[in-house]
Protein backbone atom coordinates (compact mmCIF):
# COMPACT_ATOMS: atom_id res chain seq x y z
CA UNK A 1 0.00 0.00 0.00
CA UNK A 2 2.74 2.56 0.84
CA UNK A 3 4.88 1.82 -2.01
CA UNK A 4 2.10 2.08 -4.26
CA UNK A 5 1.10 4.87 -3.12
CA UNK A 6 4.40 6.77 -3.35
CA UNK A 7 5.06 5.16 -6.43
CA UNK A 8 1.92 7.26 -7.92
CA UNK A 9 2.19 10.24 -6.32
CA UNK A 10 3.38 14.24 -6.94
CA UNK A 11 5.02 14.58 -3.64
CA UNK A 12 6.28 11.94 -1.50
CA UNK A 13 8.31 14.39 0.46
CA UNK A 14 4.61 15.79 1.61
CA UNK A 15 2.73 12.57 2.49
CA UNK A 16 2.97 10.75 6.18
CA UNK A 17 2.01 7.44 7.05
CA UNK A 18 0.86 6.97 10.44
CA UNK A 19 0.45 2.20 11.01
CA UNK A 20 -0.67 0.44 13.59
CA UNK A 21 0.67 -2.44 14.57
CA UNK A 22 -0.16 -5.18 17.55
CA UNK A 23 2.50 -4.73 20.59
CA UNK A 24 2.91 -8.42 19.59
CA UNK A 25 3.52 -8.31 15.92
CA UNK A 26 7.43 -8.83 15.41
CA UNK A 27 6.81 -8.71 11.79
CA UNK A 28 6.84 -4.55 12.12
CA UNK A 29 9.89 -4.22 14.44
CA UNK A 30 12.12 -3.46 11.76
CA UNK A 31 9.55 -2.02 9.20
CA UNK A 32 10.69 1.10 7.51
CA UNK A 33 9.26 3.42 5.18
CA UNK A 34 9.55 7.09 3.72
CA UNK A 35 7.71 9.37 6.17
CA UNK A 36 6.49 6.03 8.24
CA UNK A 37 5.72 5.93 11.93
CA UNK A 38 4.67 2.61 13.83
CA UNK A 39 2.90 2.88 16.69
CA UNK A 40 2.52 -0.68 18.44
CA UNK A 41 -0.30 -1.19 20.78
CA UNK A 42 -2.58 -3.76 22.06
CA UNK A 43 -5.18 -5.34 19.73
CA UNK A 44 -8.33 -2.79 19.34
CA UNK A 45 -11.28 -1.97 16.52
CA UNK A 46 -10.03 -0.90 13.41
CA UNK A 47 -11.86 2.20 13.83
CA UNK A 48 -10.16 2.65 17.30
CA UNK A 49 -6.82 1.60 15.32
CA UNK A 50 -7.47 4.45 12.81
CA UNK A 51 -8.58 7.10 15.41
CA UNK A 52 -5.48 6.74 16.91
CA UNK A 53 -3.67 6.89 13.81
CA UNK A 54 -5.68 10.35 13.38
CA UNK A 55 -4.67 11.85 16.75
CA UNK A 56 -1.04 11.07 15.93
CA UNK A 57 -0.99 12.90 12.65
CA UNK A 58 0.05 16.35 11.64
CA UNK A 59 -1.46 16.81 8.15
CA UNK A 60 -4.34 18.85 6.83
CA UNK A 61 -5.90 16.50 4.75
CA UNK A 62 -6.23 12.91 6.43
CA UNK A 63 -6.59 9.19 4.30
CA UNK A 64 -8.70 6.08 6.22
CA UNK A 65 -6.89 3.52 4.80
CA UNK A 66 -6.00 -0.61 5.16
CA UNK A 67 -3.51 -2.28 4.12
CA UNK A 68 -5.48 -3.97 1.16
CA UNK A 69 -5.54 -1.07 -0.68
CA UNK A 70 -3.40 -0.15 -4.20
CA UNK A 71 -3.03 3.61 -5.36
CA UNK A 72 -3.61 3.07 -9.66
CA UNK A 73 -3.65 6.88 -10.61
CA UNK A 74 -0.81 8.94 -11.11
CA UNK A 75 -0.75 11.88 -8.88
CA UNK A 76 -3.55 11.23 -7.09
CA UNK A 77 -2.20 13.45 -4.30
CA UNK A 78 -3.05 16.41 -6.78
CA UNK A 79 -5.95 15.61 -7.65
CA UNK A 80 -7.29 15.13 -3.94
CA UNK A 81 -5.60 18.93 -3.19
CA UNK A 82 -7.14 20.21 -5.85
CA UNK A 83 -10.88 18.33 -5.47
CA UNK A 84 -10.34 20.20 -1.76
CA UNK A 85 -9.51 23.32 -3.02
CA UNK A 86 -12.22 23.53 -5.27
CA UNK A 87 -14.91 23.78 -2.74
CA UNK A 88 -15.13 26.84 -0.25
CA UNK A 89 -15.76 24.72 2.71
CA UNK A 90 -13.37 22.87 4.89
CA UNK A 91 -15.39 20.05 5.83
CA UNK A 92 -15.75 18.37 3.01
CA UNK A 93 -14.54 14.32 2.07
CA UNK A 94 -13.32 12.87 -0.89
CA UNK A 95 -12.98 9.87 -2.70
CA UNK A 96 -12.49 7.96 -5.94
CA UNK A 97 -13.27 3.95 -7.47
CA UNK A 98 -12.24 1.18 -5.12
CA UNK A 99 -13.24 -0.85 -7.79
CA UNK A 100 -15.52 -2.56 -5.75
CA UNK A 101 -19.42 -3.48 -5.43
CA UNK A 102 -20.66 -0.43 -4.64
CA UNK A 103 -17.18 2.24 -4.53
CA UNK A 104 -19.98 5.27 -5.89
CA UNK A 105 -21.87 4.86 -3.10
CA UNK A 106 -20.19 4.20 0.18
CA UNK A 107 -16.44 6.05 0.64
CA UNK A 108 -14.69 2.93 1.47
CA UNK A 109 -11.62 4.52 1.45
CA UNK A 110 -11.53 8.22 1.70
CA UNK A 111 -9.83 11.94 2.76
CA UNK A 112 -11.48 13.71 5.04
CA UNK A 113 -10.15 17.17 6.16
CA UNK A 114 -8.78 18.02 9.37
CA UNK A 115 -11.54 20.27 10.52
CA UNK A 116 -14.56 17.90 9.50
CA UNK A 117 -12.26 14.98 11.50
CA UNK A 118 -11.79 17.54 14.02
CA UNK A 119 -15.64 18.73 14.15
CA UNK A 120 -16.95 14.89 14.49
CA UNK A 121 -14.10 14.24 16.79
CA UNK A 122 -13.23 11.28 15.11
CA UNK A 123 -11.83 9.93 11.46
CA UNK A 124 -13.91 6.82 12.05
CA UNK A 125 -17.07 6.75 13.83
CA UNK A 126 -15.93 4.43 17.07
CA UNK A 127 -19.25 3.28 17.22
CA UNK A 128 -18.31 0.40 15.18
CA UNK A 129 -15.58 -2.50 15.10
CA UNK A 130 -15.25 -2.07 11.50
CA UNK A 131 -18.31 -2.62 8.81
CA UNK A 132 -20.47 0.41 8.74
CA UNK A 133 -17.81 2.86 9.34
CA UNK A 134 -17.57 4.19 6.06
CA UNK A 135 -20.92 3.94 5.41
CA UNK A 136 -21.73 6.35 8.21
CA UNK A 137 -18.95 8.73 7.52
CA UNK A 138 -20.32 8.59 3.67
CA UNK A 139 -23.94 9.17 5.51
CA UNK A 140 -22.45 12.15 7.03
CA UNK A 141 -20.74 13.46 4.55
CA UNK A 142 -23.38 13.09 1.89
CA UNK A 143 -26.65 14.49 3.72
CA UNK A 144 -23.91 17.40 4.87
CA UNK A 145 -23.05 18.23 1.28
CA UNK A 146 -19.51 18.01 2.23
CA UNK A 147 -19.07 14.92 -0.52
CA UNK A 148 -17.16 14.74 -3.74
CA UNK A 149 -16.28 11.86 -5.70
CA UNK A 150 -13.61 11.82 -8.16
CA UNK A 151 -14.17 9.24 -10.63
CA UNK A 152 -10.72 9.52 -12.64
CA UNK A 153 -9.57 8.47 -9.19
CA UNK A 154 -8.87 4.52 -8.92
CA UNK A 155 -7.59 3.29 -5.32
CA UNK A 156 -8.56 -0.31 -5.68
CA UNK A 157 -9.71 -1.99 -2.43
CA UNK A 158 -8.16 -6.16 -2.99
CA UNK A 159 -10.42 -6.95 -0.87
CA UNK A 160 -11.47 -11.10 0.12
CA UNK A 161 -14.94 -11.46 -0.56
CA UNK A 162 -14.43 -9.73 -4.09
CA UNK A 163 -12.10 -12.37 -5.19
CA UNK A 164 -8.75 -10.30 -5.13
CA UNK A 165 -6.81 -11.35 -2.24
CA UNK A 166 -6.94 -14.96 -0.12
CA UNK A 167 -8.60 -14.90 3.12
CA UNK A 168 -5.94 -15.16 6.07
CA UNK A 169 -5.79 -16.01 9.09
CA UNK A 170 -6.11 -12.48 10.44
CA UNK A 171 -9.09 -12.14 8.72
CA UNK A 172 -11.17 -15.06 9.68
CA UNK A 173 -10.00 -14.06 13.19
CA UNK A 174 -12.28 -11.37 13.26
CA UNK A 175 -15.28 -13.12 13.19
CA UNK A 176 -16.64 -10.58 10.76
CA UNK A 177 -19.84 -12.55 9.66
CA UNK A 178 -21.12 -12.97 13.28
CA UNK A 179 -20.25 -9.60 14.34
CA UNK A 180 -21.74 -7.56 11.02
CA UNK A 181 -25.55 -8.15 11.17
CA UNK A 182 -24.93 -6.68 15.15
CA UNK A 183 -22.93 -3.70 13.69
CA UNK A 184 -25.86 -3.20 11.01
CA UNK A 185 -28.44 -3.39 13.66
CA UNK A 186 -26.32 -0.21 15.56
CA UNK A 187 -26.29 1.67 12.01
CA UNK A 188 -29.88 1.74 12.34
CA UNK A 189 -30.87 2.56 15.92
CA UNK A 190 -27.87 4.95 16.08
CA UNK A 191 -29.78 7.34 13.29
CA UNK A 192 -30.59 9.91 15.73
CA UNK A 193 -26.97 10.23 16.70
CA UNK A 194 -26.13 10.21 12.90
CA UNK A 195 -28.86 12.81 11.95
CA UNK A 196 -27.22 15.01 14.89
CA UNK A 197 -23.55 14.67 13.41
CA UNK A 198 -25.17 15.90 10.08
CA UNK A 199 -26.63 19.29 11.73
CA UNK A 200 -23.45 19.32 13.76
CA UNK A 201 -21.42 19.60 10.67
CA UNK A 202 -23.92 22.04 8.44
CA UNK A 203 -23.83 24.00 11.59
CA UNK A 204 -19.86 24.45 11.33
CA UNK A 205 -20.11 24.80 8.03
CA UNK A 206 -22.43 28.14 8.49
CA UNK A 207 -20.45 29.92 10.74
CA UNK A 208 -17.34 29.38 8.87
Amino acid sequence: MIKSALQTCSFPESIEFIVYADSDDVSMEDFSQLNTRIIFGPKMSISRMTNTCYKNATGEILMYAADDIVFRTDSWDTKIIEAVKSTNSDYILVHGDDLGQKSKEIATHGFVSRKFADCLGYLLPPYFYADFCDTWLTSIAKHSKSRIELKDLVIEHLHPSWGKANIDETYLARTREKRFWKEYLKYQIYLPLRLSEILKIKLYKLSR
